[in-house]
């Protein structure tokens, strides 16, 4: 994937890059325009380039970067490149792939997080959910509580302050629901 997003970088009209510096020269306005695509990978090619971009398209698609000259497509011209002086194959693989496991080790690692979050969210959905399903069939919840304080004639603001926090112990809850409301008055009156 990271061999495929430089490719289209370099491949897109007004960016060079030198092999030999590894440096990617593009407009401000290019830089904006891939970053819409993938914003971590592409604002990496513009710091540090993609050293081993000709030995991955070599590994992974069977370009061949050993027998001459290397062109580079941009628009209607092509430019040559040097080729880097030559390294050691497996000194070369070994590179290459440390750089893409690192790739995709952050891709897991961020996959990760991202379902653990979701998961997360999840579970406060259903609990919420949940919550609101057994307020609608409790008899004693805190709404309907609030109902019949609401309705009653009479009831201090201090009494009703103080059933506010009441209404958090379920039995409170139970026993005010039950209550005839001739008794909730007085027993208001005196918490």
């Amino acid at each position: 994937m990271v061999h495929r997003l430089f490719t289209s970088l370099i491949e897109h009209t007004g960016v060079t890059w030198d092999p030999n510096t590894n440096v990617v020269n593009a407009a401000e306005e290019v830089w904006n325009h891939f970053y819409t695509i993938n914003k971590t990978e592409y604002k990496t090619f513009k710091k540090e380039g993609f050293r081993h971009y000709e030995l991955l398209g070599e590994i992974f698609h069977g370009i061949s970067t050993t027998g001459g000259p290397i062109t580079q497509r941009r628009g209607n011209n092509t430019r040559r490149r040097r080729k880097e002086p030559k390294i050691n194959k497996s000194d070369q693989l070994s590179a290459a792939m440390t750089q893409w496991s690192s790739s995709a080790a952050e891709r897991s690692v961020e996959f990760s997080l991202s379902q653990q979050y979701l998961q997360t969210k999840l579970t406060q959905l259903k609990q919420k959910e949940n919550y609101n399903q057994d307020q609608e069939n409790d008899p004693y919840s805190y709404d309907v509580c609030m109902k019949i304080l609401n309705n009653m004639e009479n009831v201090s603001d201090d009494a009703y302050t103080e059933d506010l926090k009441a209404f958090k112990d379920a039995d409170f809850r139970k026993a005010f629901v039950k209550m005839p409301e001739i008794r909730g008055g007085p027993v208001l009156d005196h918490m």
